[in-house]
């Protein structure tokens, strides 16, 4: 049995560090960070460092058995200030990361494109315009040619959920809430630019693999017996999760998801109709596709909404501050039984199965998966616990594994995990409250110190079943913890 490579996550702006450092360019996060504290403790700056220390992350990679890593390339550094001034110091940093990772026998898997446009892009309408798809395909252009140590890369990082923070939760610029005429319009730009991307990398012969990491977020009814609760959990994945997988795994957009979204649009000026150029493009980017990326952290129960707006999002890791009801979508609820996160965040490992098997049976898509992201975030002080003992994550982890490892069992080709993340970094909308990694990181110092979870994590590495357990009491007696 192939085994799958193990590996960790992570994104540029989120541990970089070095806004100002080697000519950076700003990207679509700094001012609104700038703008508004209250979404955290400190700004990005200096995040995990890792921009100038990933020397100290690779080797805790290679110490604890973390054979691929994920991580981002900044677009802002690269091309500055427009699409056509390169950046050579940023290039020169960016070589030295690559060549140390290498150098230990870990392999990247670069993104292109994970949350960050440039300042500029986005002043001249970011992927809202469909014009400006040209700009993102001369970054990647770049990247292919200059970076050819690179042997995985990864197109757009979580095209939904990026259009969301834009266009219907009210993150980032232009602000917009419940704009699901631009959310949609947004989103198909970026499945064509991933397309193009894609097509672009196969054109140049290069030398590798590229892929795409899908955030999908599987939407069930509360009620499986229940028509109306079937019926508006099928909206939501049509909206969420149909919308963007299916053209990238299938290769075109089914009557069904188009009817769907445009059932939901009768509220907005705007109708979802693919054109049939971009579509011979998004076909070919399906038959070019080397494998499908899955970002997988939980799934959402519904039911039929009520008559008034109730839409809140949790950022403080309070339990019960997620609220969504939209009269004409659907209403979030918890499912008795089923655990939560500080963050509202449903514990279901059953949905990565789910989402699984809509990409091989449901779409017929038999590439290699690669589970691009999975993770726990928790509240964690290592003043007040000086050993971190993450057994709530070790759990999260292993009945992932348990799942994936059936799945394999069944037949699917799982080739990559990516735990998110690698080691404790800025959150978009947490601040440094919510933590994931497998290393403690101590902001003020920039130290690295291993939770239960790394340990745990090196004798995993060790096992060839997902689905085999490690004695953690057995482990601690063994740490002396």
């Amino acid at each position: 049995m192939k085994k799958i490579k193990l590996g960790t996550a992570t994104a540029a702006f989120q541990c970089e560090g070095h806004l100002e450092t080697d000519g950076r360019g700003k990207c679509i996060w700094d001012d609104v960070l700038l703008n508004d504290k209250s979404i955290a403790k400190y700004n990005p700056e200096p995040a995990s460092d890792f921009y100038k220390s990933f020397d100290v992350d690779i080797k805790l990679a290679k110490e604890y058995g973390i054979e691929v890593f994920r991580l981002s390339i900044a677009w802002s550094r690269i091309f500055p200030t427009d699409a056509s001034t390169v950046n050579k110091k940023a290039v020169e940093q960016y070589h030295k990361m690559f060549k140390a990772m290498i150098e230990k026998g870990i392999i990247p898997n670069v993104t292109l494109h994970h949350f960050d446009s440039p300042q500029w892009f986005v002043e001249k309408g970011d992927f809202l315009s469909k014009g400006n798809i040209d700009d993102f395909l001369v970054f990647a252009e770049f990247c292919f040619k200059e970076f050819s140590e690179i042997k995985y890369w990864s197109t757009l990082n979580e095209i939904n959920a990026y259009s969301s923070h834009k266009n219907l939760k009210s993150a980032l610029p232009p602000y917009f809430k419940l704009e699901y005429g631009h959310y949609f319009k947004q989103q198909y730009n970026m499945v064509l630019a991933h397309a193009k991307t894609v097509n672009l990398f196969k054109k140049l012969k290069i030398d590798g693999e590229i892929g795409v990491p899908c955030n999908v977020c599987p939407f069930q009814p509360l009620d499986k017996e229940n028509s109306e609760d079937v019926f508006v959990a099928d909206k939501a994945n049509a909206i969420v999760n149909w919308s963007f997988l299916e053209p990238i795994t299938s290769g075109k957009y089914s009557t069904k998801t188009i009817d769907l979204i445009n059932k939901v649009l009768e509220n907005y000026d705007f109708i979802f109709k693919p054109q049939s150029k971009d579509l011979e493009e998004i076909k070919l980017a399906r038959e070019n596709l080397d494998w499908v990326g899955i970002n997988y952290y939980y799934t959402t129960f519904v039911t039929k909404p009520d008559e008034k707006i109730d839409f809140s999002v949790n950022t403080t890791g309070e339990k019960g501050k997620t609220k969504f009801n939209i009269p004409w979508l659907w209403k979030t609820v918890q499912k008795p039984g089923v655990k939560s996160t500080h963050w509202d965040w449903p514990i279901y490992p059953e949905g990565l199965a789910i989402v699984i098997k809509w990409v091989s049976e449901k779409y017929n898509c038999k590439l290699p998966i690669h589970i691009t992201e999975n993770g726990f975030g928790d509240l964690e002080d290592i003043t007040k616990t000086p050993f971190i003992k993450d057994y709530d994550r070790i759990q999260y982890i292993q009945d992932h594994f348990d799942v994936i490892q059936r799945l394999i069992d069944e037949g699917e080709k799982i080739e990559h995990y990516y735990l998110w993340s690698h080691m404790d970094m800025f959150s978009w909308t947490n601040g440094y409250n919510k933590r994931y990694g497998l290393f403690y990181v101590d902001f003020e110092t920039q130290k690295r110190f291993e939770k239960l979870s790394a340990y745990w994590w090196l004798e995993k590495s060790k096992q060839d079943r997902f689905d085999e357990k490690v004695d953690l009491k057995e482990l601690e007696k063994k740490l002396g913890k």
